[in-house]
């Protein structure tokens, strides 16, 4: 994707996510995102996921996947994160890998649902 493609992108709000539940350390985030109408799925290699934790700014890997879009053009995968027993927020973001390799900027996605 070129840069001033992903300019044309429709930016979705992206709040951090509270997960917590008692004696829990491992969160399933569920995900679910668009991309742009000016990119088609077939122009999409992969995708890449930067989520962070809030209050300590401490990143959590996850890996990179191919992820395809359903009917509607919507994108859902899960992701697991690591918690503790105090409520941990996280920001989590995506950005896509085109074809030919170049990348667009990361951008917010929308937490469907959590569940541990």
């Amino acid at each position: 994707m070129k840069h001033d493609e992903a300019d044309k992108a429709t930016t979705i709000p992206n709040a951090p996510r509270r997960l917590s539940q008692a004696g829990q350390s491992q969160y399933t985030i569920i995900l679910a995102w668009q991309i742009s109408d000016n990119v088609r799925p077939d122009q999409i290699a992969g995708h890449t996921f930067k989520v962070t934790a809030v209050a300590t700014g401490q990143p959590q890997f996850v890996p990179a996947t191919q992820v395809k879009p359903d009917g509607r053009g919507w994108y859902q995968h899960e992701i697991g994160v690591s918690g503790g027993s105090r409520p941990v927020y996280f920001n989590v973001q995506v950005r896509a890998q085109a074809s030919n390799g170049e990348y667009g900027p990361f951008c917010p996605v929308v937490v469907c649902n959590t569940s541990s």
